[in-house]
């Protein structure tokens, strides 16, 4: 069950400190100011949302839209980014778009952009 929250503005985080902004069954998002700056975080609570939510991307994308000069490409779980760390294939560009563009990945590209 998804539950609705009302947050304070975001001028109302003051110093370092965190405001939730959303937390329900499948996310947790999360507003930290330090100093100037603000950092949204977003936590996936389980994978499925993190593949449902990649999938409502990439049909909502059109190649025919102005593309800025970034685009997100995938949305990778966080336990899946710390193993491909760990194996040295985040560091490697070339290797991190040949996996990200292998077939058996699809579910984590929110575009169908070649890399």
């Amino acid at each position: 069950m998804d539950r609705r929250y009302t947050a304070p503005p975001i001028g109302n985080v003051v110093g370092r400190e965190t405001l939730v902004w959303c937390d329900d069954n499948d996310k947790r998002v999360t507003f930290t100011r330090c100093g100037d700056e603000i950092y949204v975080r977003t936590e996936w609570k389980n994978v499925a949302a993190v593949l449902k939510r990649n999938a409502e991307l990439a049909a909502d994308f059109s190649r025919n839209q102005k593309l800025g000069e970034i685009v997100q490409v995938a949305n990778i779980p966080e336990g899946l980014y710390y193993q491909w760390a760990d194996e040295g294939i985040v560091d490697d560009e070339e290797y991190l778009n040949r996996r990200l563009n292998d077939a058996q990945f699809a579910k984590l590209r929110t575009n169908n952009l070649v890399l």
